[in-house]
């Protein structure tokens, strides 16, 4: 006699009530985040920090995100609002250098049929 394993539904996950109270909690603390961000002008948390803090993007960029955030406070706190909208050409072009390198980087890869960048983690 042979036994067979039950069927499962190819594509239907089962239900997960720790994964739903997880989405639940960041949805939450996201909406909390966005109300205090319009409601206090000195609140200086942004949702969209919270959201991808625990993406790939943020092993690589933290550093820069970090410099630019303290940049921009220290010309806030020093110079004003007017200054910062004046800088905001060089902010624009600190972000545009980044990409237009790295893809300068990925081209010449590419070419060269090699690994330019070799990620460890």
């Amino acid at each position: 006699m042979v036994v067979q394993a039950p069927r499962i539904a190819v594509g239907i996950p089962a239900f997960d009530p720790i994964a739903v109270v997880s989405i639940a909690a960041g949805f939450v603390i996201t909406l909390v985040l966005m109300f205090l961000r319009m409601r206090f002008i000195w609140w200086t948390l942004h949702p969209a920090g919270y959201a991808i803090s625990s993406s790939f993007s943020m092993n690589v960029c933290w550093s820069s995100i970090f410099m630019s955030w303290l940049l921009k406070y220290m010309m806030l706190r020093s110079c004003g609002f007017r200054i910062l909208e004046r800088a905001r050409p060089f902010f624009c072009g600190l972000i545009l250098g980044q990409f237009i390198m790295a893809g300068f980087w990925s081209i010449l890869g590419i070419a060269m049929k090699r690994t330019i960048y070799i990620f460890t983690w």
